[in-house]
């Protein structure tokens, strides 16, 4: 129908009414809220899907200058402006299989329940102010560790929100987030809520979670490969066991999305072979969860990684080598882009050495 100021004025709340006219492929819509608030927008369809821009509220743009604006968007590309909950699911997915991606999922929907009407906020209006408001409502809980990483990953994805539109690879006709400035960058990090990462498992410890996981089948088997190599549970779930002399493990982890290949060589057959039946039968959760189950009270998973760094650094092994056999961070141009021996002979000695360590404390 051809709009008239007065039908604008009359058309009740919820009304959705278009004005017949040549936007250029667009369609000039008046929309009244359940407040009675009247607000012009230009709508076009692109790719099977409707694209929607506000052009400003009546009365302050009357019927004429709403008409005049949108035969000015007629023609160009409507691009929906992203909200918090678009931001946060193009972060997510842009960690793809990273064992990151799963954290941050579980932390955001932790810190944003559904229907929290900040994620249908535009991500560019969202304000340091209330970035702190959510990081004190995480607070409250009094699971204070919690709130840094909430922090930090929200602070991640603002800053690729930021460089996202910009971005060649980014799918035309998808949303922008026109991102100015990080709002969570004005938050503080509590030091004071930082865990400290100091647990080095006993010997005591040692003998008892490798006599459970000798009880528990493969799934033991995996986990005491874990004591034995020092790698993070979701890399050996992924590795490669298909070679009966060497452990491929993939490195996900860290900055960048170039994976890191980490070779292990095999130094107990039936132990490997177990746990290679353990990543293919058992479900993740499965393997996940033994390993709480397996170690003393007051041990956590993460732990076995720095009791492994921890002894053998003890047995004389060198930072160097600690390194390359836990797939560490490379520093520095020489180390990233040159120095590409895998240094086999010296980690099967260092894990051997390692190896007997293990024996002598649980016989």
């Amino acid at each position: 129908m051809k709009l008239t100021d007065k039908a604008v004025r009359a058309a009740p709340y919820g009304a959705k009414l278009t004005d017949d006219g040549e936007y250029g492929g667009g369609r000039l819509v008046l929309i009244v809220s359940a407040t009675g608030t009247r607000s012009w927008h230009i709508r076009s369809r692109v790719n099977g899907s409707d694209r929607s821009r506000k052009l400003g509220e009546y009365p302050t743009m009357g019927l004429a200058a709403a008409r005049t604006a949108a035969r000015a968007m007629g023609g160009k590309e409507l691009v929906r402006t992203g909200t918090l909950l678009d931001l946060l699911t193009a972060y997510r997915e842009s960690l793809g299989e990273r064992p990151t991606a799963r954290d941050a999922k579980i932390v955001f929907n932790l810190a944003f329940p559904e229907g929290d009407p900040l994620l249908k906020r535009e991500a560019a209006s969202i304000t340091t102010a209330e970035v702190a408001a959510v990081l004190r409502r995480r607070a409250a809980t009094g699971i204070t560790t919690s709130v840094n990483r909430l922090r930090s990953l929200l602070h991640a994805a603002f800053a690729h929100a930021a460089k996202y539109d910009y971005d060649p690879r980014k799918p035309a006709g998808t949303a922008t987030f026109k991102i100015s400035h990080n709002p969570v960058t004005g938050t503080p990090r509590i030091a004071e809520w930082e865990r400290a990462n100091d647990r080095v498992m006993t010997d005591d410890e040692i003998q008892l979670f490798w006599a459970k996981a000798s009880a528990a089948g493969p799934v033991g088997a995996f986990w005491k490969l874990i004591l034995l190599t020092g790698a993070r549970m979701e890399q050996l779930r992924t590795a490669d066991f298909s070679s009966e002399e060497l452990i491929t493990i993939t490195d996900t982890k860290g900055r960048g999305s170039r994976a890191k290949v980490c070779l292990l060589p095999v130094i107990d057959t039936d132990l490997t072979a177990a746990a290679k039946i353990a990543t293919e039968t058992a479900s993740v959760d499965s393997l996940r969860g033994a390993g709480p189950r397996l170690l003393p009270k007051g041990v956590k998973p993460s732990d076995i990684r720095r009791t492994v760094e921890t002894r053998m650094q003890e047995l004389g092994i060198s930072r160097d080598l600690r390194g390359a056999l836990l797939s560490h961070g490379q520093t520095g141009v020489q180390a990233k882009h040159y120095e590409r021996a895998e240094l086999l002979p010296e980690k099967t000695a260092a894990l051997l050495l390692w190896k007997a360590k293990i024996e002598e404390l649980v016989a």
